[in-house]
């Protein structure tokens, strides 16, 4: 009978024990919210727990990439991940007995990624040290929207 007294204890301590949430996964591309509003870049993120990584491009009108950012970040707070910007650069054009040379990454500033769920966010960046990023010194924040399997082109 003692058993079963401390059997039933046990099931209804650990019924009342809140339950383990996932954690959210970011991982996939994301654009300007709403999906489809603006054109010519996209951000690419992957996750590992509490890492992110994410390759942000600026494509021209015929969608070749012009420029491309990475980020690097770690979570800071709950749905908030911040880290350093870098811009990598190929220089060079690719053809017979040419051969572009990839440049190391230069850091560039800072970045914010805030989750409002899985499918909404914001990236707010400061970048100091490129005269190609249109908001230089100061903090620039984009809506996100995570682009859905369905919705790709």
């Amino acid at each position: 009978m003692a058993r079963l007294i401390v059997w039933i204890c046990a099931l209804l301590l650990l019924a009342a024990l809140p339950a383990v949430a996932e954690p959210v996964n970011y991982e996939g591309l994301w654009w300007a919210a709403p999906v489809g509003s603006e054109t010519g870049w996209r951000i690419r993120l992957t996750q590992r727990g509490a890492k992110l990584s994410a390759f942000w491009t600026i494509h021209s009108a015929n969608d070749s990439p012009l420029w491309s950012y990475s980020v690097r970040a770690t979570q800071t707070a709950p749905n908030t991940f911040t880290g350093t910007v870098y811009r990598t650069r190929v220089s060079g054009e690719p053809g017979p007995g040419r051969h572009p040379v990839l440049q190391l990454p230069r850091q560039l500033g800072i970045a914010k990624f805030v989750f409002v769920d899985e499918r909404k966010g914001s990236l707010t960046a400061q970048v100091t040290d490129d005269a190609n990023f249109a908001a230089r010194g100061d903090a620039n924040t984009l809506q996100l929207s995570r682009l859905s399997d369905s919705a790709y082109p």
